[in-house]
């Protein structure tokens, strides 16, 4: 049910991937135990959080964290839904610390595909909005990198389009360009 959860949520299905992630987490309460618990409560949290419920994204991932072992890949997801919700709410602070520890435990647990979201969400919602360019263009850039070598093309445009905004801001508008043209050989 996870699974289907998050791939309908890519595919845009997000009403389907929200009943997913819904029965995902009564099955789990249901069989009491604590891994597919904290599992469906981050993808409950993430698919609230797409629909703009941060209170509930929030308490859900909150949930995760608490039942959730130490390295996990729903520690992963429940970190960076708390980074989302901070940065809906305009603490850039606690954004960037929830990312900062998805970040962190991605790389440990060699999650490349939470890596590279993570990432490019810390770029775009932390980073650029406080003005630290070369901050967000070191993080899209690794973004890119990922999605390029692990095979997320079909993602690899947000991370691409920051990137070439950044560098344009920055006044580096030749590679800018070079990064448009590469975003355009993706599209």
């Amino acid at each position: 049910l996870l699974e289907a959860s998050y791939a309908a949520e890519r595919a845009g299905a997000i009403s389907h991937a929200f009943r997913q992630a819904q029965a995902a987490l009564a099955q789990a309460r249901a069989a009491g135990q604590e891994e597919p618990l904290a599992a469906a409560l981050a993808c409950l949290a993430y698919m609230h959080g797409r629909l703009g419920h941060h209170d509930q994204a929030r308490a859900l991932a909150e949930e995760a964290l608490n039942c959730a072992a130490p390295l996990s890949p729903a520690r992963v997801q429940a970190w960076k839904t708390l980074g989302d919700c901070a940065h809906e709410s305009g603490d850039l602070a606690a954004a960037g610390r929830h990312y900062h520890c998805a970040i962190d435990l991605s790389r440990q647990l060699g999650l490349t595909y939470m890596l590279h979201r993570c990432l490019h969400s810390l770029s775009a919602c932390v980073y650029i909005p406080r003005g630290q360019f070369d901050l967000a263009l070191a993080a899209d850039s690794e973004s890119v990198d990922l999605a390029e070598s692990s095979g997320f093309l079909d993602e690899i445009w947000l991370p691409l389009l920051t990137l070439s905004w950044t560098l344009w801001l920055t006044g580096r508008s030749e590679r800018a360009f070079e990064v448009a043209v590469h975003m355009e050989e993706h599209s």
